[in-house]
């Protein structure tokens, strides 16, 4: 009798199969009420690129912490550095430090 496949799935740009499949699906829909499908949706939306920097590669879910509310999906140098800022005070003031300093 041949092997049994497990269920595999295109996530992002990643082939997904078996137990890791399971566990994305687990992931998503528990940290961000996410299916695959709506994960694809939004990497094919944005072209499979990063929605702040527009680097291609492996796609972070971006969230509202606050909230939880889904924003898109960024690369995961994006994703920390929104992470680490966490509000919009914190981003305005890199923003001008950056402007100051890259002259």
């Amino acid at each position: 009798m041949a092997p049994t496949r497990k269920p595999h799935e295109l996530v992002g740009r990643r082939l997904i199969d078996g137990d890791d499949l399971a566990s994305a699906k687990s992931k998503l829909k528990r940290k961000y009420g996410l299916s695959i499908e709506q994960y694809n949706a939004m990497f094919d939306s944005q072209g499979g690129l990063c929605a702040i920097c527009g680097k291609n590669g492996r796609l972070n879910v971006d969230h509202n912490h606050a909230t939880g509310a889904v924003r898109a999906v960024l690369c995961n140098k994006c994703n920390v550095m929104l992470g680490y800022l966490e509000d919009d005070d914190a981003l305005a003031a890199g923003f001008d430090y950056l402007r100051r300093y890259n002259r």
